[in-house]
C-alpha cells in the first residue's frame, strides 16, 4: 500500500505544533507499521513532544484486554463465562437474577454504572477513586436498571467486576495476570494496567481545552479492567498482529472477542467482548473507542484485508474515532471499490471456507499455505493461479460465488453471515 502522508498529515495539522496536545497514530497493513507519527505535545510544559513510542492511558480499549484475560482462563476450565459472578465475588447483593459473566462483558447485566455513580455522589475522576471506593460503591447498590439480558445498556461496573474475578482465581492481580499471560508473551514492554498511577518514562499528560487554553488533568484514580490501560501505538501493532498470528491464546481467544451477544429474546448484538462491529464502506470492522479525562482513544481493525488504523489522543476536544475512520479512507480510497467481494465464503461439498481479502487492488486468498492473486476477469469474475471465481448476487449484494479449477467446475460457496453494527456509547 503507498501511504498518502500528505494527507494524513493534514488532518492532524491542527495539533501538530509545540504548544497544543495531540495525538499519536499507526497505520498497520499486512502485518507491517506502514506509517506512524506523533502529533503535538506529550508534556506541554516539559516540552515533550508525542511519539510512536509516547504512553498513553487508552480509557475504555482496554475492555478488550480484560476479556482476553477472562477468556483465557476460561479455557483453561478456571472459570466458565456462564457463572454467576457471586460466586467469585459474594459480596455483591443479590439481586434475584443470574448475572453471568457473560452478561458483564456483553454489556447486558442491567448494573448500574459504577463511573456515573461516582459522578452523580459529587465525586471527581481528577480525586483519587481506588478499588475499595469502587467496590464500597457497587455494594452498596439496592436496584438495577433491567432484568439480565432483558437489555444492552454500556456498563462499567461489569469490567470492574471483572478485574476483581481474577485475583480471586489466580492469585494475581489484573496487572500481573495481564503481563504473565499476554504483553510478555507478545513482547509488549511498553504496556500495563495502571492500578497503582506509576510514573513512567515518555508518559503523555492529559488535557482540557477551555477557552483556547489548555488545563493538565493528573489522573488520580486506580481503577482498572473497564479501563486502566497504558500503552503505546507500537505495542498495539503487536497486539493487532496477535489477531492473525494467534501467538497467544491460540485462534479460540481471537474468535472468542469476537463473538457478539445475545439478548433474552434473541437479538443479536453488535457488542462483542470489548469490541464492537461494524461496516466502513462496505468493509466490515471491529474496534472500540476510549475517553476518560483528556484522553481520546480508538482502534478500528479491518480484519478481512489485515489493515488496522490506532489513534491515542491526549486533550478533551480530539475526536479520535473521527479521525480513524478519516486515515482509513484515504488509505483505503482505492480498496473500498473490492470491499463487497471480500469475507469469508463457504463450500459445504468441499467442507471448505475460503477467505477472500483486498490487497493493492485485487482480491487475495491462501490456500494450503500459499496466497494466490485474483485479478478482475470481467463484472463479477476474478481469475489466477488456475482458478475463476465468478460471483453471484441477490438484490444487487454479493451473496456467493461459482469455483471453476479448470477440472473442477460449479462448486458452490455461499457468504459467511455478515455483522453489521449500531452506533452507541463507548
Amino acid at each position: 500500500m503507498a501511504i498518502d502522508a500528505e494527507k494524513i498529515d493534514a488532518l492532524f495539522a491542527p495539533y501538530d505544533r509545540g504548544d497544543t496536545p495531540g495525538c499519536a497514530l499507526a497505520v498497520i497493513d499486512d502485518g507491517r507499521v506502514a506509517y506512524e507519527r506523533g502529533y503535538g505535545m506529550a508534556d506541554i510544559e516539559r516540552g515533550e513532544r508525542i511519539t510512536p513510542r509516547s504512553a498513553f492511558y487508552i480509557a475504555s480499549v482496554s475492555k478488550h484486554f480484560t476479556c482476553a484475560c477472562i477468556v483465557l482462563l476460561a479455557q483453561r476450565g478456571a472459570i466458565s463465562l456462564d457463572d454467576d459472578i457471586r460466586r467469585y465475588v459474594p459480596e455483591l447483593p443479590d439481586y434475584g437474577k443470574h448475572i453471568s459473566i457473560r452478561h458483564l462483558i456483553h454489556h447486558t447485566s442491567g448494573l448500574r454504572d459504577n463511573l456515573d455513580l461516582w459522578a452523580a455522589a459529587g465525586r471527581s475522576f481528577v480525586k483519587p477513586f481506588d478499588n475499595e471506593d469502587c467496590m464500597a460503591l457497587v455494594r452498596a447498590q439496592r436496584g438495577v436498571n433491567f432484568a439480565p439480558g432483558q437489555q444492552h445498556l454500556y456498563c462499567n461496573t461489569g469490567y470492574k467486576l471483572m478485574a476483581e474475578l481474577v485475583p480471586r482465581v489466580t492469585g494475581q492481580s489484573l496487572r500481573q495476570f495481564a503481563e504473565n499471560e499476554l504483553f510478555r508473551p507478545l513482547g509488549m514492554q511498553h504496556t500495563f494496567f495502571d492500578d497503582n498511577n506509576e510514573k513512567i518514562a515518555r508518559r503523555v499528560v492529559s488535557y482540557r481545552e477551555r477557552n483556547g487554553k489548555f488545563l493538565p488533568q493528573e489522573k488520580a484514580f486506580t481503577i482498572v479492567g473497564s479501563g486502566g490501560l497504558v500503552t503505546t501505538v507500537e505495542d498495539l501493532f503487536l497486539w493487532d498482529q496477535n489477531f492473525y498470528h494467534h501467538r497467544v491464546g491460540g485462534s479460540e481467544l481471537v474468535e472468542q472477542l469476537g463473538e457478539r451477544g445475545r439478548l433474552n429474546d434473541g437479538t443479536l448484538l453488535d457488542y462483542a467482548f470489548g469490541l464492537s462491529h461494524g461496516v466502513r464502506n462496505g468493509l466490515s470492522t471491529i474496534g472500540h473507542g476510549g475517553a476518560m479525562l483528556g484522553f481520546r482513544t480508538h482502534l478500528l481493525r479491518f480484519p478481512s484485508i489485515g489493515f488496522s488504523v490506532v489513534v491515542l489522543g491526549n486533550v478533551d476536544t480530539f475526536d479520535a474515532y473521527a479521525r480513524a475512520r478519516q486515515v482509513a479512507d484515504i488509505c483505503l480510497a482505492e480498496r473500498y471499490p473490492l470491499a463487497q467481494f471480500t469475507g469469508s465464503f463457504r463450500c459445504q461439498e468441499l467442507d471448505k471456507t475460503f477467505g477472500l481479502y483486498a490487497r493493492e487492488g485485487s482480491l487475495v486468498t491462501y490456500l494450503a499455505g500459499e496466497r494466490i492473486q485474483l485479478e478482475s476477469a470481467g463484472a463479477d469474475c476474478f481469475s489466477g493461479s488456475g482458478f475463476t471465481l465468478t460471483f453471484c448476487r441477490r438484490l444487487g449484494f454479493v451473496q456467493g460465488f461459482v469455483l471453476d479449477t479448470g477440472r473442477a467446475q460449479g462448486m458452490v460457496f455461499n457468504r459467511v453471515a455478515a455483522r453489521r453494527r449500531r452506533a452507541g456509547r463507548r
